[in-house]
Order: structure tokens, then C-alpha cells, then sequence
């Protein structure tokens, strides 16, 4: 992804889970062949190579082909002066 645009953040390194324990469907879903491990986060990375997780993937809605990130929904409410936490 280039910089500045939101995407699933996917990680490996010798830091980084190599698999689910005794759950290889569960490992297949997360890991792919390259060992590339989707973290579920949205993530944004900057110019300055800084990442800001942004959202989850599992978590968003489709309704009428449109897809809603409960993030949004949050954040639009806690702008509002009558809610003091979401």
C-alpha cells in the first residue's frame, strides 16, 4: 500500500506467531504462503514510516453494499456534547 492510505496491517519476522495452536483452519485464515500474518488491524503507515492502527477488518458492517467501521461511529459520537464516552 503507499503511504497515507488505510489498509489490513500484515507483519511476519521471527517475532511473529508461525501458527495457531493444534488449529490449522484457523492458521490458514490469518497466515498465508509467504508467512505473512493479517492482523485484522486497519492501519494507516505515514511518510515517516510511523503506523497508526485505524480501525479493525472484522469488525466492519456492509449494509446496502456499503462498507461501516464501528471506529466511525464512535468517533462521530464522541464529538458530540452530550456523550461523554462511547
Amino acid at each position: 500500500m503507499p503511504h497515507g492510505v488505510q489498509g489490513e496491517l500484515a507483519v511476519r519476522g521471527y517475532l511473529v506467531m508461525s501458527k495457531y495452536w493444534n488449529d490449522p483452519e484457523k492458521t490458514a485464515e490469518v497466515i498465508d504462503d509467504e508467512k505473512w500474518c493479517y492482523s485484522g488491524d486497519l492501519a494507516i503507515i505515514d511518510e515517516e514510516g510511523y503506523c497508526k492502527i485505524t480501525g479493525r477488518v472484522r469488525d466492519m458492517i456492509i449494509r446496502g453494499g456499503e462498507n461501516i467501521y464501528p471506529i466511525e461511529i464512535e468517533e462521530f459520537f464522541i464529538k458530540h456534547e452530550s456523550i461523554n464516552d462511547v
